[in-house]
């Protein structure tokens, strides 16, 4: 048999000096995962950190992840969910909306049925109705029916624009809507 020799008794000490510090580390790292666990879940973590030390920094691990995040920190976590939808939506509901804004103004609203329609369209694509018998308002530019007696938009008076006024009523309607331009 092999006698026990001091170098031997050194090699064996060092090597079980290597493997406490390996432990060591290890529960250096499993302690800090329970301190931030703990924060994660809405524990106090310096309870759990002295937990750990005491007892075990796995054992600690493992109740930590059975016992999951208290009911204050779900609250939170599922309003601050909720809020991160809403936002979302909204960002998606607005971009609908600018897209569908940009088509509309780049139409032709049909008096009648009130259907979007390309510039170009002579007829309402949806219910026919002649889209050439139609006057733009000088006051806001907005398309109205060429019977109508008032603009549907500002409600300044159209019979101005169709022609078939003589030329004292023509300029006692300009009068007129100047005046009301004014008051506004």
């Amino acid at each position: 048999m092999e006698e026990l020799t001091i170098d031997t008794l050194e090699g064996i000490s060092s090597g079980l000096l290597q493997i406490a510090l390996l432990i060591l580390a290890v529960a250096i790292l499993l302690t800090i995962g329970v301190y931030h666990l703990a924060k994660k879940n809405g524990r106090d973590a310096t309870v759990w950190v002295l937990t750990s030390l005491f007892i075990s920094p796995i054992l600690s691990l493992i109740i930590l992840l059975c016992i999951g995040e208290t009911s204050e920190k779900r609250e939170e976590r599922i309003t601050n969910d909720v809020l991160l939808e809403n936002k979302i939506r909204k960002m998606i509901i607005n971009d609908e909306l600018n897209a569908k804004d940009e088509e509309l103004r780049e139409s032709i609203i049909c008096p009648n049925c009130k259907s979007p329609n390309d510039k170009e369209t002579k007829f309402c694509c949806n219910c026919g109705t002649d889209l050439n018998d139609n006057i733009i308002c000088h006051n806001c530019q907005k398309l109205n029916n060429r019977k109508n007696k008032f603009c549907c938009s500002c409600g300044i008076e159209l019979s101005v624009l169709k022609g078939d006024l003589d030329d004292s009523e023509v300029l006692n309607n300009l009068l007129r809507i100047l005046n009301q331009q004014s008051e506004k």
